[in-house]
């Protein structure tokens, strides 16, 4: 058994049940109202429900697996170098997070693509620039016609 695993899947564990009972119902707004909802439309707390009980379910399985092993395995970052590399898409996280209030989705996330496929190691321009300017084309057209929801729009052009 390792104690490392079996705190982290507990805090994640955690974090589903306050992400379930709490943020989900505390955060999310309704354009329209839920009881004008037809079948044919998912409410807005339909996928980050999904996707809290799906982490929630994943990070139990996470524990009983590490409540059955029996020896302690596993990689240890020890290295300046990858310290380093995860402190840096740490933030870089955060900055990209807190430049969509304000350049929105379609301006931050190509930038926020490249740089992140660039620091992984993928120097070849074309896949950059291609992941970089497509994904995010695609993802704010699938959120739009499929589920009717706007992603956000930033505060610098409006």
């Amino acid at each position: 058994m390792r104690k490392a695993d079996i705190y982290t899947a507990v805090i994640f564990i955690l974090y589903s049940v306050i992400g379930f009972f709490y943020i989900i119902p505390t955060q999310i707004q309704y354009a329209i109202p839920p009881e004008e909802v037809t079948n044919a439309v998912f409410l807005p707390t339909f996928f980050p429900t999904s996707a809290v009980v799906t982490f929630g379910l994943v990070s139990a399985m996470f524990l009983f697996g590490a409540l059955r092993r029996s020896e302690a395995g596993g990689q240890v970052i020890s290295g300046k170098r990858a310290l380093l590399q995860v402190g840096a898409v740490f933030v870089l996280c955060y900055v990209y997070v807190e430049s969509l209030a304000y350049f929105g989705f379609l301006v931050s996330t190509p930038v926020f693509l490249a740089i992140l496929v660039t620091s992984m190691g993928t120097r070849d321009w074309r896949y950059v620039a291609a992941m970089s300017l497509l994904f995010p084309i695609v993802v704010n057209y699938f959120f739009w016609f499929a589920f009717k929801l706007a992603l956000p729009e930033g505060s610098l052009f409006s």
